[in-house]
């Protein structure tokens, strides 16, 4: 049996990794959150070849480009015909929202569904080639939530198995990192996401700073700070729901972050938009402020009933609840 099939997935916020930098037995163990928007939303139906057509600005035609490209490999994966999407709503390419992560999933589970196959978002991720760093924007696809991953796996003598040619980690032999937590923040926590109109780093760009990362030492200690803003307050904050607890931990890990980049060269700043970062801390509303991935978009962690007199304060501006479903998808038999 065929299906007329509709996904609907979250967005994500990167607040950063745990281990960055070489040098602790692992590499990176991303730490994350899903949000309940702008998230992106895909209807299918079975069809003899890849048809897809975008009903929102697109950007010059991009999203339509990457749908596709994400469909023929879905396509190919499952071993079916084809499909025909309408993309009814998209995540804003490369703004540190985790748009490519999403929509491949997406896009990978309308096919999928349409042609009444199942298809693990885990799997979807490797043959799609996503969560080759951080399995947060996976996780998050999956079930929502707060994400720590594990990482991944460094090998013994110096060599770094997350790391292949030009700094891109390979999939093979580890997978999309697994999460070590994965918890429901609370419902009254906001995110004030201050977007921009620039675009981060992606593709062979972020390979390549990726790979500076790499050279970077570190002060002994980092490890430790690292972990104990991850394990010792956000984690303990987010299953308490003490949001001055997990706002520490936060801040800490995004400022440990920041400064690796910026030491590496692969930010002018420790934030992106550090003015803006800064405007955010110094607000009393706001627990914590920092960069989502690699930007623009940096958020401030506020409380609702004060997150839209912080949003009031900038421009561009969104105010993201969690999310703690994950995506969701609904079928009607053809």
């Amino acid at each position: 049996m065929t299906y007329r099939a509709r996904v609907e997935s979250p967005a994500r916020l990167h607040f950063g990794f745990v281990w960055p930098v070489k040098g602790f037995g692992r590499r990176f163990g991303g730490v994350g959150a899903a949000v309940d928007h702008p998230g992106f939303v895909v209807e299918g139906a079975p069809s003899t070849d890849v048809d897809v057509e975008v009903s929102v600005e697109d950007d010059g035609g991009y999203h339509r480009s990457r749908v596709e490209g994400f469909a023929h490999r879905a396509v190919d994966l499952l071993d079916v015909d084809g499909v025909s999407l309408d993309v009814e709503r998209v995540v804003p390419a490369h703004v540190g929202l985790g748009s490519g992560t999403q929509t491949a999933l997406a896009v990978a589970e309308a096919v999928a569904l349409a042609h009444g196959v199942e298809l693990e978002p885990t799997d979807a991720a490797e043959h799609l080639g996503r969560g080759r760093r951080s399995g947060v924007g996976v996780a998050a696809y999956r079930d929502g939530g707060f994400v720590v991953d594990g990482g991944l796996p460094v090998e013994e003598g110096g060599g770094d198995a997350s790391e292949g040619d030009g700094g891109k980690p390979e999939i093979q032999g580890h997978g999309v990192p697994d999460p070590l937590v994965q918890v429901d923040l609370p419902d009254c926590w906001r995110f004030v996401v201050v977007q921009g109109e620039e675009r981060g780093n992606h593709g062979d760009e972020e390979d390549r700073l990726m790979q500076r990362l790499s050279s970077v030492e570190v002060d002994e200690s980092y490890g430790s700070r690292a972990l104990d803003a991850v394990y010792r307050q956000m984690v303990p904050g987010a299953v308490e729901g003490d949001i001055e607890e997990f706002g520490l931990g936060l801040g800490a890990l995004g400022e440990l972050n920041g400064d690796v980049y910026f030491e590496a060269g692969v930010q002018s700043e420790r934030y992106v938009r550090t003015g803006v970062v800064e405007s955010l801390v110094e607000m009393d509303e706001v627990y914590a402020a920092g960069q989502s991935s690699w930007g623009p978009s940096v958020y401030g962690l506020a409380t609702e009933d004060v997150a839209d007199d912080v949003a009031g304060c900038f421009t561009d501006v969104e105010v993201l609840a969690p999310e703690s479903e994950g995506a969701v998808s609904k079928v009607q038999p053809l």
